[in-house]
């Protein structure tokens, strides 16, 4: 079971949740150092929350905002497991002009993370963080 809650207020105006999530992962497939067969890493876990909180601002207007924290770690050797951001948050606003026609913006950011360059020939870097901005019409 996977704690975690969700809880209304002002007649479900406004709505808030969280949800705690650890996995063990035995044998994860991977690449290598260079990209050219699979490795295997014996024992992973990831663990972290989701959390959200959204508000319907009118009958037409709601905004929702999300938060995802991750630690992801080869339990063999202690190290962050490569190519997992550590955190991701979104915000998204939506708005009802017309009833057949939905509008929204969501902000989309990924933290960086570990990574190794394509060629295997450096280590340990840092791939940056990156945001999107996503529009859209219903």
């Amino acid at each position: 079971m996977t704690p975690a809650f969700e809880q209304p207020l002002f007649n479900d105006r406004v709505r808030f949740g969280s949800t705690y999530f650890h996995n063990s992962i035995t044998d994860l497939i991977t690449t290598n150092d260079t990209f050219t067969s699979y490795a295997n890493v014996n024992l992973a876990t990831t663990e972290g929350t989701e959390s959200f909180v959204s508000a319907k601002i009118t009958a037409r207007i709601g905004v929702r905002a999300d938060y995802t924290i991750t630690r992801a770690i080869d339990v063999g050797t202690g190290l962050q497991l490569l190519r997992r951001p550590k955190e991701k948050w979104s915000a998204t606003a939506t708005w009802l002009p017309i009833d057949p026609l939905m509008l929204s913006a969501t902000v989309l950011h990924v933290s960086d993370w570990l990574d190794i360059t394509r060629d295997g020939s450096a280590s340990g870097i840092v791939a940056q963080s990156y945001t999107i901005v996503n529009l859209r019409g219903n």
